[in-house]
């Protein structure tokens, strides 16, 4: 019920009815999201606001519903998972541009708990591409990006042909910054450094002529 007064919030708000027919739906949605999250409502949710956002749909009273969902999941974090709930939920996080924590964790714990998705592969590629050129693991995202490009090959549904396009699109991005700017793809942490390698002499840079 908790996505359906969302809807019907939605709805009243697009189609202008009466005030109170609003905050009646308002109410019973908000009523509604306080209770234990469930997998199911979350992936129901977050669909929803992911096709408002994508539509660039706005009314009257969505930010606090979208605000309220976003609440809603940090207490949903430790559920049984469905995996296309999860993706959903993903999905949603990754194109609001706040609350980035909560998007990194619900990332990281999707492409551990479902490996072989390709959409949450996909993600957590561009959750390292995101870090910048400085702080990005080239490695990381490369990994995630041709376990995802295999995925989605290998599962043949029209809806994974994005994922295949948008993964070529990323190694090939990966690839030219490996040939054009070795030093973006070199990490501190890739070898180890001796200290003692190299040690220099002071007296070599003694000046023995007194004036």
């Amino acid at each position: 019920p908790t996505a359906i007064w969302l809807q019907m919030s939605c709805m009243a708000a697009r189609y202008g009815l009466p005030p109170d027919v609003k905050k009646d739906f308002d109410n019973r949605y908000k009523a509604a999201i306080e209770r234990p999250p469930t997998s199911q409502t979350a992936g129901r949710l977050a669909r929803f606001f992911a096709r408002l956002m994508a539509s660039q749909v706005n009314y009257t009273g969505r930010a606090t519903q979208e605000r309220l969902f976003v609440k809603y999941l940090r207490r949903a974090e430790p559920l049984p998972w469905a995996e296309r709930d999860l993706c959903d939920v993903c999905q949603f996080l990754w194109m609001l541009p706040k609350d980035q924590d909560l998007r990194n964790g619900f990332i990281t714990h999707g492409v551990n708990q479902f490996p072989d998705c390709p959409q949450l592969q996909l993600l957590a590629g561009e959750l390292e591409m995101d870090r910048g050129p400085f702080a990005c693991n080239f490695r990381t995202a490369r990994f995630h990006m041709q376990r995802a490009l295999q995925l989605a090959r290998d599962s043949r549904r029209a809806e994974d042909e994005r994922i295949v396009e948008r993964a070529q699109q990323v190694l090939a991005l990966l690839d030219g910054t490996e040939r054009t700017m070795p030093c973006f793809t070199f990490r501190d942490d890739d070898e180890e450094f001796d200290d003692d390698d190299e040690e220099f002499d002071d007296d070599e840079f003694d000046d023995d002529d007194d004036d």
